[in-house]
């Protein structure tokens, strides 16, 4: 199975003290018309820079482009 979810270019969650998965929402422009800005891609080079590093606690990352914050940054 993992093999599989790597070959979609995905990776499996994490977890520990370490940062871990970063919950984005598809804010965009082009799918949202509410959304403040590419708010998926932002996620995506947060994930792709931060993930796996190591923090003194839990720490988990959430995005949303709006003000309906469905991903619950609040």
């Amino acid at each position: 199975m993992r093999r599989g979810v790597e070959a979609l270019g995905l990776r499996i969650g994490v977890v520990g003290e370490i940062v871990r998965n970063i919950k984005a929402c598809a804010g965009a422009p082009a799918f949202r018309l509410r959304a403040a800005g590419d708010v998926c891609g932002l996620g995506t080079r947060l994930q792709e820079r931060f993930m796996d590093q190591p923090v003194p606690n839990d720490f988990k990352v959430s995005l949303a482009g709006c003000h309906r914050g469905c991903t619950d940054p609040f």
